[in-house]
């Protein structure tokens, strides 16, 4: 799980984008199942959370929101998935044509920027 929600993850999950939008995450160590008893059956790792000092430009109650609306259809494109769901959805945060060949798990924070405050919100 700590290579899921680390800062430069290939692919960015729900719980990455709501870690990363306030704090920088940094995987430090994996700790080996025979550490614990009685061990587990998978390893865990060490990870620090500094929450940032400058956060995203765009609302995090606005990013909730959407990924709410699109998360469901995560392995289909941002194209697909606006149609998919919620007319809402489309009216109020209209895609950038990049964007629409992508999926929800390959773009960034900055990408998530670019739907929210580049429609005037």
């Amino acid at each position: 799980m700590a290579d899921k929600i680390r800062w430069d993850a290939e692919k960015k999950s729900f719980l990455w984008r709501l870690l990363n939008y306030q704090y920088e995450v940094k995987y430090l160590k994996t700790v080996p199942a025979k550490a614990f008893s009685p061990a587990p059956k998978v390893q865990s790792a060490i990870f620090s959370l500094v929450e940032k000092k400058e956060k995203p430009s765009f609302s995090y109650t606005e990013m909730i929101w959407v990924l709410d609306q699109i998360s469901k259809y995560k392995r289909k494109t941002l194209g697909k998935c606006r149609k998919m769901a919620t007319p809402e959805l489309a009216k109020k945060y209209p895609l950038p044509e990049d964007l629409s060949g992508k999926r929800l798990e390959e773009i960034g924070l900055e990408e998530m920027g670019r739907i929210l405050v580049e429609t005037g919100l």
